[in-house]
């Protein structure tokens, strides 16, 4: 299942929206997760499994950035991972891995390539750190623009 939120548009670029795919089986965290990026005027796309998620990209869907839960049933997190790296459309789609487990290991960073790891319970200081360094890596997302990590000041 996925739900979508109206994306809003970059100020400093009015054709190239700022669209994260949020890639949750836990509906309540999926939900948190949705509201608080949105509440930074940041568009979400959320669903509950690694299936539907690798589908959209597959057919053409790209955000700026993927927030992962690793330990999903069906197609777990670290498949989703292994099958996007696979796939040279879509295998430039930053990462943020979102996890209760500790941090990652040089043998699971290896496994996993080139991602943010974020623990669970999110700190949303932390989350939007995570976000704003992960969608600034250069060169990683097809029309993005410098400012596109920016939230709207109150």
């Amino acid at each position: 299942m996925a739900t979508e939120s109206k994306p809003i548009e970059d100020e400093t670029s009015p054709t190239s929206p700022r669209i994260v795919l949020i890639v949750e089986d836990d509906d309540d965290i999926r939900e948190s997760l949705a509201e608080l990026l949105e509440s930074w005027q940041v568009a979400t796309v959320a669903v509950n499994s690694g299936e539907v998620a690798l589908g959209m990209l597959r057919r053409g869907f790209e955000p700026c950035l993927i927030l992962l839960d690793l330990k999903m049933l069906g197609l777990s997190g670290w498949d989703f991972r292994r099958e996007q790296m696979k796939d040279p459309r879509i295998s430039k789609i930053p990462v943020v891995i979102s996890t209760a487990l500790g941090p990652a290991d040089e043998v699971v960073r290896a496994e996993l390539g080139d991602v943010t790891w974020l623990a669970k319970p999110f700190n949303p200081d932390r989350l939007k750190e995570v976000l704003c360094t992960a969608v600034e890596s250069p060169g990683e997302v097809r029309g993005r623009t410098e400012g596109d990590c920016r939230t709207k000041r109150e």
